[in-house]
């Protein structure tokens, strides 16, 4: 195995260290060789764990006559088969002298729960002072307009997306526009899950927007390494790569450090010059 399989290998395991991770995830954006090497790596660990589970679910099949043992620290009268099921606990139907007397401490601490509730929910909306990421991360109106753009746009692009996955897209961006974040997302993963489909770059670009809204920057990363075709992306994917820095580092400031790293090579690149101004400024708020 040669040098570069052991750091894919390694990247793929979570063994890097956190600036390793970041050297790797950097060059991963703008390297599409690097990119397909961990493609390949990811997609023949994906089949050898799908071929252990399904070797493990084979062996592990309960015959009728064998016990189903309950998880540990849970004892049953005894043991239970594959064939039995436990009898559901009686009802205890309190009659009125097990009834707990009323009271409107209930009543009152609903009410007092409720005003802090929404005391904390207008300071979020209109009060709370926006960070780096905030001020800095916008997402399209439409994800099925913004991907007509890129298609139109794209000098490389020579066959249309098939129609299943404009499809796709179109249901997903129902729900997005609906903020049914969650709804759009098991749809896109399903488009970037199918090795089948022609637009699985595309569902991973949008599924890393949706990851970033979500606050999980994270799985920003990994689904923005993951896109392929990287002429329709090309600066966005660093652009949001670093504003996934941005954002770890305002949950985490030994991450601020990578933060830094990241903005600077959005200002020595070819963004766009808003971008690289934006980029500054963020660059001034951790000095």
């Amino acid at each position: 195995m040669t040098e570069p399989e052991i750091y894919i290998q390694r990247y793929l395991a979570g063994e890097l260290t956190e600036a390793e991770r970041f050297e790797f995830e950097t060059e991963l954006a703008q390297n599409p060789e690097l990119r397909e090497a961990v493609r390949s790596a990811n997609s023949k660990i994906e089949a050898e764990t799908e071929q252990a589970l399904e070797n493990a679910e084979s062996d592990s099949i309960l015959t009728e006559t064998e016990s189903v043992e309950p998880p540990e620290g849970i004892e049953t009268a005894q043991p239970l088969t594959q064939t039995e099921t436990p009898r559901p606990a009686p009802k205890i139907h309190p009659t009125e002298e097990t009834r707990l007397p009323k009271s409107n401490f209930n009543k009152y601490a609903m009410i007092f729960f409720g005003t802090i509730l929404a005391s904390s929910l207008i300071y979020n909306q209109f009060f709370r002072p926006k960070g780096n990421f905030e001020r800095a991360f916008s997402m399209p109106e439409s994800i099925f307009e913004d991907l007509e753009k890129r298609y139109a746009t794209d000098p490389d692009t020579v066959v249309a997306l098939p129609e299943s996955c404009l499809e796709m897209v179109r249901t997903a961006d129902q729900h997005y526009q609906k903020n049914e974040l969650d709804e759009a997302q098991d749809l896109l993963l399903t488009m970037a899950l199918d090795t089948s489909a022609g637009c699985r770059s595309d569902a991973y670009f949008y599924l890393a927007l949706i990851q970033l809204k979500k606050e999980s920057p994270d799985v920003a990363v990994q689904c923005l390494t993951k896109i392929e075709e990287y002429s329709r992306f090309g600066d966005d994917i660093q652009w949001y790569m670093a504003l996934a820095f941005v954002q770890m580092a305002e949950k985490n400031a030994d991450r601020e450090e990578n933060a830094i790293r990241a903005m600077e090579r959005v200002i020595e690149s070819s963004q766009p010059e808003d971008r690289k101004e934006t980029a500054r400024k963020i660059l001034e708020k951790y000095k």
